[in-house]
């Protein structure tokens, strides 16, 4: 098969024969889809709507801290769980990007504010990763 100029040859990892290894029974080497960022919204929304919600819930303005810049997939989700949290609270829900560090900064942010349940941190992946990095001792914890 005779490959077109410009088109970059697939890696392909091979193993000691030479051949592509097979995935094993029951396996498959396809990435799951969906990621990380819908199972955040999901859990979120399940704290915040199911979780801590009382008969005076929330008595003041939410603050939503997003881990990572303004404009990218994080911030979008964020505002989206901010437009649906306070349709559903009839209280305003404020974005707040913290950037900085891999996400130690935003993350850092989240678990040092007042444990009063009026600040949420939209958490995302590189909070599992942070401390085996040696960026932050944060983890998911």
């Amino acid at each position: 098969m005779k490959r077109r100029a410009g088109r970059p040859r697939p890696i392909v990892a091979r193993g000691p024969s030479g051949k592509t290894p097979a995935a094993p029974a029951g396996r498959t080497t396809r990435t799951p889809r969906g990621g990380v960022v819908p199972l955040a919204v999901a859990l979120a929304l399940a704290l915040a709507v199911g979780g801590a919600r009382g008969a005076s819930y929330p008595t003041r303005s939410l603050e939503l801290i997003v881990p990572w810049a303004a404009g990218g997939g994080s911030d979008r989700v964020a505002r989206f769980l901010a437009d649906a949290l306070q349709r559903e609270f009839g209280q305003p829900v404020i974005v707040v990007n913290r950037t900085g560090g891999s996400g130690a900064v935003g993350h850092s942010a989240g678990a040092l504010a007042a444990p009063d349940g009026h600040t949420l941190t939209l958490a995302t992946f590189e909070l599992s990763t942070l401390r085996a990095m040696g960026i932050s001792p944060l983890t998911w914890r």
